[in-house]
């Protein structure tokens, strides 16, 4: 359950990070930056799904920290470029992508993880669309996209039918939003405000512009 508000104001200022640790930090963040993928992204999603357990396994039999079916991590490692992983390197994930056991293990898990989420950030340019499609599959974000006929990402969220994959997304995107307040204190929320309206994402970078201008 969640600690109350009362009783939260009266931890040490940082506690918050126990709650949202940066587990496997070398792995995560030295393969999201080759992708360009902010980091803060991907502990939100290993969070969700594991809370940083490498050896959890699903009913539906995902495997690891981020919760990878063993049909996605081998497709995943036959979709690895060379400008991911090094020829050497890149045989020995795909190897290691072939066994079940291997995909608890940090080391396999994260890359071919972290690489699933590039591949659906190239396929959807959207974050609420990479979420729906980890967690239900692209075929089901497909037939949403046409079904629920929203424009508008967050009243796409609010439509989404599932239960488990509407709740999901909130959830990650909470985590998001934590991570970045609690470890970049100044950062920027690009897959936050790629959520927002037209409008209101103009109003958002119109804002930065001003700010940037004064400083």
């Amino acid at each position: 359950g969640q600690l109350p508000r009362s009783y939260r104001a009266t931890l040490a200022l940082g506690f918050e990070r126990v709650m949202f640790p940066r587990a496997y930090s070398e792995t995560v963040e030295a393969h999201a930056k080759k992708l360009s993928l902010d980091e803060s992204f991907i502990y939100a999603i290993i969070r969700q799904e594991s809370v940083f357990n490498p050896k959890a396994i699903s009913g539906a039999g995902a495997r690891g920290l981020m919760q990878l079916m063993p049909a996605t991590a081998r497709m995943e490692a036959r979709r690895l470029g060379s400008s991911y992983l090094n020829g050497k390197d890149r045989k020995d994930l795909q190897r290691r992508s072939q066994s079940r056991s291997e995909l608890l293990q940090p080391e396999t898990n994260i890359p071919l993880g972290i690489h699933h989420v590039y591949s659906l950030l190239k396929r959807y340019r959207n974050p609420l669309y990479i979420l729906t499609a980890y967690n239900a599959s692209p075929s089901t974000t497909e037939k949403w996209q046409k079904k629920l006929a929203a424009k508008d990402s967050l009243v796409f969220m609010e439509r989404i039918p599932y239960n488990e994959t509407n709740a999901y997304v909130k959830l990650v995107m909470r985590n998001y939003f934590y991570y970045k307040r609690w470890y970049e204190e100044s950062a920027s929320l690009p897959y936050l405000d790629a959520l927002l309206p037209d409008h209101l994402r103009n109003l958002v970078d119109n804002k930065n512009s001003a700010k940037k201008k004064a400083l």
